[in-house]
């Protein structure tokens, strides 16, 4: 028969059941997810966002295509290469869309809603008189920046500018991928809402 003298004070056999107890709560699994539960979100959220990030940048910015003759196009190019430093992100990147023959025509409203990617507008024309087809609210706003391009391409540098003339459409393949992307992304902000 054990004594009282064999056994632990009441306060240390209180302390070894603590301590058991404790260690046996705190390196269960249980607990181990319980404390990891409330990163779910967060790791979601992180994905959903990185997601959300690659796609904004597989985007691009917009482009303007430049369909003239050949030399033309290659001048309008050169010297949107040479203002860009200048202009900033006033100016989308110039692509060459065609290098046309002397008195070939260029449909500038079917490339805009036909060919993929980022193209926002066309710039069609000469140097001297170019004309930028596209979304009234993007033409407006590079009908400037266009200008001087054209009068560097054309050989005026800082002088006199020639008129740009507008050609607006109602879309272009740039808009539809801005609003795909928007949809996108709100579908993204839906599930991730769901999976909470």
């Amino acid at each position: 028969m054990m004594h009282n003298a064999d056994r632990l004070p009441r306060w240390r056999a209180a302390l070894v059941v603590a301590r058991r107890d404790f260690v046996a709560v705190l390196f269960s699994r249980a607990f181990f997810f319980f404390l990891l539960g409330p990163l779910f979100p967060v790791v979601v959220a992180g994905m959903a966002g990185g997601l959300g990030h690659r796609v904004a940048n597989e985007a691009g910015s917009p482009t303007i295509g430049v369909a003239m003759e050949a030399g033309q196009t290659d001048a309008m190019i050169a010297a949107g290469m040479d203002l860009a430093p200048r202009l900033g992100g006033a100016l989308p990147t110039l692509v060459p869309l065609a290098r046309l023959e002397a008195g070939e025509e260029y449909d500038a409203t079917a490339s805009l809603t036909h060919k993929p990617g980022n193209l926002a507008a066309v710039a069609t024309g000469t140097p001297d008189a170019p004309i930028l087809t596209g979304p009234s609210d993007a033409i407006s706003r590079w009908e400037a920046p266009l200008a001087l391009v054209a009068a560097t391409a054309a050989g005026h540098g800082p002088g006199p500018y020639p008129t740009v003339s507008l050609a607006a459409t109602a879309t272009s393949g740039a808009k539809a991928k801005a609003g795909q992307i928007a949809t996108a992304q709100g579908a993204q902000v839906l599930l991730f809402l769901l999976t909470m």
